[in-house]
């Protein structure tokens, strides 16, 4: 399976005057031109999910639909709790197993440092300080399901500029 990384784009501040649920926090107008620019870096490589799977968060969710509907091949879409940022990056990986085992190419949206957590646990099965994923930033793993974690390769990691430059 190849498991794509994708960290939700660029969202507004922290603000618990404007956002006392922090869950709610949106993209900003920037965030959303963005994420919509390199969509079409996605589409000129050939990245066609079957599956999104999202954090419920608002940035997270909004990223996911701004993929979805401008991949050239819309994928599914589907929320999970998996992928909210206080959440063990087993989760999101015993989901996947569970479900969507039979799919080829699965995309997740999420959050730091969760995003880079799972990256860590699904290379070497442990949480490890060993990559930080940007805003708006890709990864590629091929992973075996039947064998998580300690059993993925990473294939690539791509900025939000190496994107908006295939587009």
């Amino acid at each position: 399976m190849n498991l794509y990384i994708l960290r939700h784009g660029i969202a507004a501040d922290r603000d618990s005057r404007e956002y006392p649920d922090d869950d709610l926090r949106p993209l900003t107008g920037r965030g959303i031109d963005r994420m919509r620019r390199q969509v079409a870096g996605m589409n000129a490589i050939g990245i066609a999910p079957d599956v999104i799977i999202t954090s419920p968060l608002a940035r997270a969710a909004q990223t996911a639909d701004i993929v979805q509907h401008g991949l050239e091949s819309p994928p599914r879409k589907v929320s999970s709790t998996a992928l909210v940022p206080e959440s063990h990056p087993n989760e999101i990986l015993h989901e996947i197993a569970a479900y969507h085992s039979a799919i080829a190419d699965v995309m997740v949206v999420g959050h730091e440092p969760h995003l880079s957590n799972l990256v860590a646990y699904a290379l070497t099965g442990s949480i490890a300080d060993i990559i930080k994923i940007k805003k708006g930033a890709l990864c590629k793993l091929s992973i075996d399901s039947a064998n998580m974690p300690e059993r993925a390769r990473l294939l690539w990691a791509l900025t939000p500029r190496h994107m908006l430059r295939m587009a």
